[in-house]
């Protein structure tokens, strides 16, 4: 439902005819005392709507201004957001006299206030270090630490910034010093955080609350769907020896996604010829599926993990800085023999996990920077499963039969990846059925473990009910 607001005219005439179709009322003329009894219940309804939308805008990240974006802000957020305030331009200044006036050392205490050069009103700075002239030096230096004097804009916002050398009036007097300037500009003066600019960094924010944990990660790729399939279950493992890579297991509840992968006909060109100093290049189709590549240089064989090393979730062919420490030579051809890549529900968890350029807005980026996320459909372990049920008197065996069934398969397919098949769970859901009086397992006799990278699953013809 779509808010909208109603006019005094709108609920006027509403009114009016309600009351003419429910009552026999009829002195609802300009100037009679029922269209005046009607007109302020009226005029009150639209103010009343009038309120209701002010009440949504205020609560609109879209539409909230100053303070009330404020109190959007932490309430949008677990530990609350901050606008960021205005900020002090910073930099340094320098002190100088005439060589011949040396002799004698000229301090420069903290505090000492100067300005931009020009009339009127200009920026000033105060030093926050002290500092001096020494007495054999024509220039000033931080006590105890030597370089330029540190200083920071009297008053926050942009008007603080200033280019090299415009700061150079003197509004404190230095005794014995002919001169001040900047030899860096002074920077990283801002005014506060502007409504827009607020907004748009809370959506950033929220767009990127717990993308990187393991989580998160195997809630995102849950929302792969395609022509009404969908990835059920997912585990997210991470390497310990190759820190920064994951490998994230995806099924669709029925072991279905080990096939969803094709072939290059033929060999693929990834460079026809090198401008000179390339180093990264990449395959036309991705995520690669297989883990052995075969990568040619002019015709040459190169070596895996010496000369190149490939991440196969973005298609990437990276070649190494040892063996190419200025990049490919102009002129060099680079290919790379025909290879799998994964379609379909798989590519989708891929594209969900590393964000699509082209479309951010759907695909943002999901895993953190500086990790490598493999999808990839884990190995499917079928089980068989044989038991011998004991019916109640009075329930229908074959219904009863076909239920244990169904409870069962239930059961095992709907197992997470790297879950393991317990077998007081299989004796529980079979006696859960209604009418079971008693059930034997023949096969399986005990827990079926299940290793991290596969997923047990149960076909209706490997089960067998008696």
């Amino acid at each position: 439902m779509i808010f909208k607001v109603r006019t005094y005219r709108e609920l006027l005439q509403t009114m009016i005819d309600r009351v003419v179709a429910r009552s026999a009322l009829t002195d609802l003329v300009d100037g009679s005392s029922l269209k005046q009894v009607v007109g302020a219940a009226a005029r009150m309804g639209e103010q009343l709507y009038l309120e209701t939308a002010r009440l949504l805008e205020l609560f609109s990240i879209d539409r909230a201004q100053g303070a009330d974006l404020d109190d959007r802000a932490r309430e949008y957020m677990p530990d609350g957001y901050e606008r960021i305030g205005a900020t002090y331009a910073v930099g340094t200044v320098r002190w100088s006299r005439p060589a011949a006036a040396v002799g004698q050392a000229i301090s420069i205490p903290i505090g000492t206030v100067v300005a931009k050069a020009g009339n009127g009103q200009t920026a000033t700075y105060v030093t926050t270090a002290e500092g001096e002239i020494p007495a054999d030096a024509t220039q000033s230096q931080v006590i105890g630490g030597g370089g330029d004097i540190p200083a920071r804009a009297v008053q926050p916002g942009a008007d603080g910034n200033a280019a090299v050398n415009t700061v150079t009036k003197a509004v404190s007097s230095v005794a014995g010093a002919s001169g001040v300037t900047n030899p860096l500009p002074f920077t990283g003066g801002a005014t506060q955080e502007s409504d827009d600019a607020f907004r748009a960094r809370i959506r950033e924010r929220t767009r990127t609350l717990s993308r990187c944990i393991p989580e998160a990660l195997e809630t995102r790729v849950r929302e792969a769907i395609i022509d009404g399939r969908r990835i059920t279950v997912s585990r997210v493992i991470e390497d310990a020896f190759r820190r920064g890579n994951v490998t994230l297991y995806v099924d669709d509840g029925a072991g279905g996604l080990t096939d969803l992968f094709t072939a290059t006909a033929a060999p693929e060109v990834l460079l026809a010829s090198a401008t000179g100093g390339e180093r990264y290049l990449y395959t036309r189709y991705k995520p690669l599926k297989q883990t052995a590549w075969t990568i040619k240089r002019n015709g040459a064989v190169l070596v895996a993990d010496v000369d190149y090393k490939v991440v196969a979730p973005w298609g990437l062919v990276a070649l190494s800085e040892e063996s190419f420490p200025s990049g490919l030579t102009a002129g060099d051809q680079v290919t790379i023999e025909p290879y799998q890549f994964w379609l379909d529900l798989v590519a989708e968890a891929q594209r969900l996990v590393d964000g699509d350029p082209a479309d951010v807005e759907n695909y943002p980026c999901w895993r953190a920077a500086g990790v490598v996320v493999r999808c990839k459909p884990p190995v499917v372990r079928q089980l068989q499963a044989r038991l011998t049920a004991a019916v109640l008197d009075g329930f229908n065996r074959a219904a009863v039969l076909t239920q244990v069934a169904v409870a069962i398969s239930d059961y095992v397919n709907g197992l997470n990846i790297g879950e393991d098949v317990i077998h007081a769970e299989l004796v529980q859901r079979a006696m859960d059925v209604p009418g079971m009086y008693d059930v034997l397992f023949s096969l399986p006799t005990e827990n079926v473990p299940v290793a991290d990278d596969e997923v047990a699953r149960l076909l209706l013809s490997n089960l067998t009910v008696e």
